[in-house]
């Protein structure tokens, strides 16, 4: 593989799914609902609710003023006729959305029902430095300012680049960026064990299929389409342990039944949102010499949570379905000497690794969210040797890999 190559590869790799990247994927899960069953598998889209949409908007507004220029806001003088000068303001474009309901984040109230992450209490925390009549003024803005007052315009400009300083300030506290390191340390722990089992995996077998899928319990209609206040209204606290006790039916099934005793390895994480409850995220592992259709396996496990399972209360996405769609296809069937796409399938774990880090519902907190089967015994390398395919493919560390959408 010539240098020219190699380097459109490198080129075509995708960033770590962090920072506003992973917010993003965190606001998709928590819009989106999975309905159908193990044949038609569809997803219900709601707005955000009101719970959590304050706490990823304050999230995303202190991302982008750790990443936006010093001054988020400037002001604009023109010059019109007849000598007369006028004001405008000038914010940094990766805020100007989020000004729209900017009134929202500063007047949310904390949820007793979430525990949020840091971004969101650097944000809160900056605006306690506010007094009732700093907060207004974050608020209106230009509202009720003549053109020409530029004693008023340039308040706004304080206000603001005060609120990015406070932030900033916080942001760069010893013991925050001390959490902050701990924070990413741990993430990358529970990521490295994800890697560690699909590697072991790839010295095992030369071809591995990776089913990705998602279980819930199925939710009503009337449920989805509210705007509820009181995380209580959504679901019970007997779910999660019945949703738990579900996956251990599973999951035994793999003494008796003819394909979940070939799932040769798993991962599992265990989330909450409101749109659709508690529910997991599952990587189920298979050899890829003895199996080759991952839509058909997973629709078999999708039919066994469904119906045996959960008996008819369950619901199951088949993310392969739409594999082909993604960007970077890190799921089906990767050979062992497919460097690319296992660095594909370990961006995927990004999501199930880092997404609590911005907020989690305190009925999940305590609980038991990452469950990783063992790590396989080694093979013998004794017989035919393997075919190598990407072999010349560089290898990328931890900072350089990736996730999937």
């Amino acid at each position: 593989m010539d240098n020219k190559h190699l380097n459109k590869q490198k080129r075509s790799l995708p960033q770590p799914l962090s920072g506003l990247a992973l917010l993003q994927e965190v606001t998709h899960q928590h819009k989106h609902v999975h309905l159908g069953n193990e044949i038609k598998s569809q997803i219900a889209q709601c707005s955000l609710d009101n719970l959590v949409e304050p706490i990823i908007r304050k999230s995303e507004f202190v991302l982008h003023i750790m990443n936006a220029p010093a001054e988020i806001v400037r002001l604009v003088v023109h010059q019109q006729p007849h000598g007369k000068t006028t004001y405008s303001l000038d914010f940094d474009p990766s805020i100007r959305l989020l000004l729209k309901n900017f009134q929202e984040l500063i007047l949310a109230k904390s949820c007793e029902s979430i525990a949020v992450g840091i971004e969101c209490q650097a944000f809160d925390t900056a605006l306690k430095f506010f007094s009732t009549d700093g907060l207004n003024g974050l608020i209106n803005r230009e509202v009720g300012l003549s053109r020409h007052d530029h004693k008023g315009f340039m308040r706004v400009v304080k206000l603001f680049n005060t609120l990015a300083i406070t932030i900033r300030k916080y942001m760069n506290l010893p013991r925050i960026k001390r959490k902050i390191r701990d924070r990413d340390a741990n993430c990358k722990a529970t990521k490295k064990r994800c890697i560690e089992l699909a590697q072991a995996l790839f010295q095992n077998y030369s071809k591995v299929i990776f089913v990705r899928m998602d279980f819930a319990l199925q939710r009503d209609i009337e449920t989805l389409t509210k705007n509820m206040h009181d995380i209580d209204q959504y679901q019970s606290k007997n779910d999660l342990a019945y949703i738990k006790k579900c996956l251990s039916k599973l999951l035994d099934m793999k003494r008796h039944h003819p394909l979940m005793k070939d799932v040769i390895g798993h991962i599992i994480r265990f989330e909450y949102t409101v749109r659709t409850g508690f529910h997991f995220h599952a990587y189920f592992m298979f050899d890829g010499n003895k199996h080759r259709e991952d839509i058909t396996i997973a629709q078999v496990i999708a039919k066994l949570w469904n119906e045996k399972i959960t008996k008819g209360l369950g619901v199951a996405h088949i993310c392969n379905m739409k594999k082909s769609s993604y960007l970077y296809n890190g799921i089906g069937t990767i050979h062992h000497s497919d460097e690319l796409k296992q660095q594909y399938l370990f961006r995927t774990f990004d999501y199930i690794c880092k997404a609590a880090q911005f907020f989690i519902f305190l009925n999940i907190k305590g609980a038991r969210r990452f469950q990783l089967s063992d790590l396989p015994e080694p093979k013998s390398n004794a017989g035919r040797p393997r075919k190598e395919i990407n072999k010349q493919l560089p290898l990328f560390n931890d900072n350089n890999n990736m996730e999937q959408k």
